[in-house]
């Protein structure tokens, strides 16, 4: 069994997909998907890059007696997705998360969200292209994930052709209004502080767009809907 949260195996557990399945999925996903949410032009990278985490993953971090060189990192983040309740916010975070064009104001007209995450339920694949900077990027990856009680469970093992290795969940956050991530992956001590710092990039610049859309949406709304605004 891969690393998964110990919530995932309580109750009726998420039928994630099999080594072979996925990467049968993975392959194929190249075919139209892909081509759905990114350039065409990044296919190859997909894959290569894919690739390289693979060799990556099976020839450092899972060398047997190597476990005492091993950290765990584990990441929180709010997701500010608008919705006046848990229910709307469900909805939002449905949309968000599949091939659906993204609403405004997170279109990308009124503001830039740069990094772009996407649940392929028929396959049980999630798709992420993750910025740390607005222009910079790392290639596009993939790994499983399943949506089970109104939250998405996301799984990392250690032959997905993903930098990282562990889980993660989204779901609302049940301390206070919101959407929460809540994820745990596997890394080499040594590594930590790099992963830190790209975790901390990723959902800082995530979350801080996200809320300079949403304001520069409720401006454009203030202003349409302003006397003499239709002159």
């Amino acid at each position: 069994m891969w690393n998964i949260h110990p919530s995932f195996t309580q109750g009726e557990v998420p039928e994630f997909p099999g080594p072979c399945a996925f990467l049968c999925a993975w392959i194929k996903i190249g075919c139209g998907d892909f081509c759905k949410l990114y350039n065409c032009l990044l296919l190859p990278v997909f894959y290569i890059s894919g690739i390289f985490w693979f060799i990556m993953k099976v020839l450092f971090l899972n060398q047997p007696g190597l476990e005492q060189c091993r950290s765990v990192l584990r990441v929180e983040a709010d997701i500010p997705l608008p919705g006046l309740n848990s229910q709307e916010r469900l909805e939002f975070a449905k949309k968000w998360y599949s091939f659906e064009p993204r609403p405004a104001p997170f279109d990308n007209k009124s503001g830039v969200v740069s990094s772009k995450f996407t649940h392929v339920a028929k396959s049980s694949l999630w798709l992420e292209l993750v910025a740390f900077h607005r222009c910079l990027m790392l290639p596009p990856m993939t790994n499983m994930a399943v949506f089970h009680e109104d939250r998405w469970l996301l799984t990392f093992p250690w032959w997905c052709p993903h930098m990282m290795e562990g889980w993660a969940i989204i779901e609302e956050n049940s301390s206070k209004p919101g959407i929460l991530v809540e994820a745990e992956f596997q890394c080499w001590w040594i590594l930590r502080p790099i992963y830190e710092f790209l975790a901390k990039s990723v959902f800082s610049l995530y979350v801080n767009q996200l809320k300079a859309c949403g304001k520069s949406g409720m401006a454009d709304q203030e202003d349409a809907e302003a006397p003499g605004a239709s002159a």
